[in-house]
């Protein structure tokens, strides 16, 4: 819980859930008859507005983290269903969410702006931890010393267009060979027979 004070001195109360490996610890149920909400992030956006009428705050939000690399809408709009089901209020303007993965860029600027040693050395090793947990976005291939040299890159678009090498026929030739005819004779001395043969 945090309690904020602007320039103009308007009071506001954060609250910030923060998750790593683990969701919430408890869901929005069906039960008709409960009157408070059970999902996590509503109950606890319940009791901040109750705890912020109570102290007299100006504003009241909650700030949800996680690793996720994007918004995660689901936990957030179950939450906002049910209070508004529940409570007739839900919120939906009280509910921050960030990402773990954007608190190392804060780390290096601070970490680069720090001026006490004892602060920068601290800073600097919770950046390290979340590199190490890899709770940063891409930013990128470190090249670890080694080098590619002085190289030209250039993108060209592939070729869209085809070309067929000619089909080789060779040329064959079908000619028919005529049959040649002898008329000759066959047969034994005391019989002659007279015919056609083909001739070889």
């Amino acid at each position: 819980m945090i309690d904020l004070v602007g320039s103009d001195g308007k009071k506001c109360l954060v609250l910030i859930e923060a998750k790593h490996l683990s969701g919430k610890s408890s869901i929005a149920t069906n039960v008709t008859d409960e009157p408070l909400p059970t999902d996590q992030l509503a109950r606890e956006m319940l009791n901040l507005r109750l705890l912020a009428q109570r102290n007299s705050a100006d504003s009241h939000a909650l700030v949800y983290v996680t690793s996720d690399a994007g918004l995660p809408i689901k936990d957030l709009s179950d939450a906002i269903t049910e209070l508004t089901d529940k409570t007739g209020v839900g919120s939906a303007d009280q509910f921050y969410w960030t990402s773990w993965r954007v608190l190392p860029q804060i780390l290096r600027a601070v970490e680069l702006s720090a001026r006490d040693p004892v602060e920068k050395k601290l800073v600097g090793d919770l950046r390290i931890i979340l590199d190490q947990m890899g709770l940063d976005y891409f930013r990128g291939i470190s090249s670890m010393g080694w080098s590619l040299g002085n190289q030209h890159w250039s993108f060209k678009q592939p070729s869209t267009t085809f070309s067929w090498a000619p089909l080789i026929v060779h040329p064959y030739v079908f000619r028919s060979t005529p049959l040649r005819f002898i008329w000759g004779r066959g047969g034994t001395r005391a019989s002659f027979d007279w015919g056609w043969h083909v001739a070889k």
